[in-house]
């Protein structure tokens, strides 16, 4: 098969791309073809170094979608994943692609079902009076109409939609056929990303991505540490693996350097994009990864139901145990490695165990790993040639 992958969107998900292209790149009797910006290169090339099977085809600086999409039709291609539709809705409607589009849905919400009334709730939920009131009127009023569109041109093309998890899948065949919908996951067991956390002599906590407080209680987290200070300064460290882009989030960084200057040891990053190989590295070094979710993130959005977050895919690429807040759906594959937490008073006994009981910790690792074998790319690339 001759695989197309498209992530032209400014902030696209490049672990998506490495995963879909590491996914098919399994079989060495594939060709993958990844269409991407001049700007994420260095990041893509990074990820997918490894397999000669994958060649990266670059959007050229000036170049208008229209032609690179020109550009794209001469490979031939059996089929193409679009990994991240944000905006661009027009130049992806005109344009005519000779093959099937496989579209990966981020957010169920924004895509299916929208009615009129509950465009208006959701613009009314998240009003406020800042620049994102003309962003919201958009994604609210504007955009719906435009993905009804694309959503018409899917089915008449013969693609899919494709979603990151099955709990997601059973969401969407509320609006589309089960025929219709293929499963993904963001990302696939790394079995050459090693276990660097047997040399921790504290419990190394994780939280990996963006440092907002919009998505992520990375304040409340910092709070309860500093609440709980005599309990767990000396027994724990925390890394925050992530950059902040925006300077409102700086509060949470602050924060962080605070409980530094108290004796605690948390890790804090100054890339404004973190290399996969620094990534990787202190990834490896995790004991248990912190899924401290809002899991509400709209009206009608909510983690582990509408949308997905890559917190537990991080869980699977490097077979770690997972600590997630209530009220996000876990797959089923991953149910014997993760703990939740309703409420900061249990988040404190969850962590107190994993401080004193060895054997504990270790069981959960133990099961991490065995749980990870289900996301092999080959594994799930069966998978699909199945469905």
């Amino acid at each position: 098969m001759n695989i197309g992958i498209i992530e032209v969107m400014p902030y696209g998900h490049t672990t998506l791309v490495e995963s879909v292209a590491k996914i098919y790149s399994s079989d060495p009797d594939n060709s993958v073809k990844i269409f991407i910006n001049s700007e994420i290169e260095s990041q893509i090339v990074e990820l997918v170094k490894s397999s000669s099977n994958i060649e990266i085809v670059l959007r050229k600086k000036e170049e208008v979608l229209s032609e690179y999409f020109s550009r794209i039709n001469k490979f031939k291609l059996d089929v193409i994943y679009i990994t991240t539709l944000e905006y661009y809705y027009d130049e992806f409607y005109k344009f005519i692609f000779n093959a099937p589009i496989k579209l990966f849905i981020h957010n169920i919400d924004e895509w299916f079902n929208l009615s009129f009334l509950k465009s208006v709730s959701s613009f009314v939920y998240g009003l406020s009076l800042s620049k994102k009131l003309v962003y919201d009127f958009k994604v609210n009023f504007l955009y719906p109409r435009k993905r009804e569109r694309i959503i018409e041109k899917v089915k008449q093309n013969g693609g899919k939609f494709v979603v990151l998890s099955t709990i997601l899948k059973k969401e969407l065949s509320a609006y589309v056929e089960n025929d219709l919908i293929e499963v993904i996951p963001f990302s696939f067991y790394d079995k050459n990303l090693p276990d660097l956390s047997q040399l921790n002599t504290r419990l190394r906590i994780c939280i990996p991505g963006i440092l907002t407080n919009n998505r992520r209680d990375y304040l409340g987290v910092l709070d309860f540490l500093d609440k709980n200070s005599e309990f767990f300064r000396t027994r724990i460290e925390l890394d925050l693996l992530g950059h902040s882009y925006k300077k409102e989030e700086d509060i949470i960084i602050q924060r962080a350097k605070a409980l530094i200057l108290k004796g605690f040891k948390i890790y804090l990053y100054e890339y404004s994009f973190i290399p996969a190989s620094i990534f990787n590295e202190n990834l490896s070094k995790a004991d248990i990864i912190l899924g401290n979710l809002k899991i509400q993130q709209g009206k009608f959005s909510f983690y582990g139901k509408t949308k997905e977050t890559g917190v537990t895919f991080t869980l699977i690429r490097a077979a770690k145990p997972g600590i997630i807040a209530e009220g996000y759906e876990i797959v089923d594959e991953l149910r014997s490695s993760v703990l939740y937490y309703s409420d900061m008073d249990q988040l404190k006994e969850i962590l107190l165990r994993l401080v004193n009981n060895k054997d504990y910790l270790e069981m959960l690792k133990k099961e991490a790993l065995k749980n990870s074998q289900f996301f092999k790319p080959f594994l799930i690339y069966q998978i699909l040639r199945a469905t």
